[in-house]
C-alpha cells in the first residue's frame, strides 16, 4: 500500500482494502475485529477520514451476529450496543 501523498480519504480507503486482504489470507473477516486504533498525523482530517471508516465498519456490522445472552458478564457490568 503506498498511497501518501493521496488524500487522506484515499489513504484510509487503501489501508482498509489492505486489512481486508490481511484478514482473508488468515481465513477470518473485519466482522471479527475486536478493536482498532487509528493514527492520523492531522486530526483536521478525522471527519473525512470516518466517513470512509463508518462505510466499512458498517458493512461488519451487517455480517455479525447479534448477541442475545448476557448471562455471562460479572455482576453491576453494564454492556452498550452500538
Amino acid at each position: 500500500m503506498n498511497a501518501a501523498g493521496e488524500s487522506v480519504q484515499r489513504q484510509t480507503e487503501a489501508i482498509l482494502t489492505e486489512i481486508d486482504s490481511l484478514l482473508d489470507g488468515a481465513g477470518t473477516d473485519k466482522s471479527r475485529l475486536l478493536s482498532a486504533t487509528i493514527w492520523l498525523a492531522n486530526m483536521a482530517d478525522f471527519n473525512r477520514m470516518n466517513e470512509v471508516w463508518d462505510a466499512w465498519v458498517i458493512e461488519a456490522i451487517h455480517l455479525q451476529e447479534p448477541v442475545s445472552n448476557q448471562n455471562w458478564l460479572p455482576r453491576n457490568s453494564q454492556l452498550r450496543s452500538l
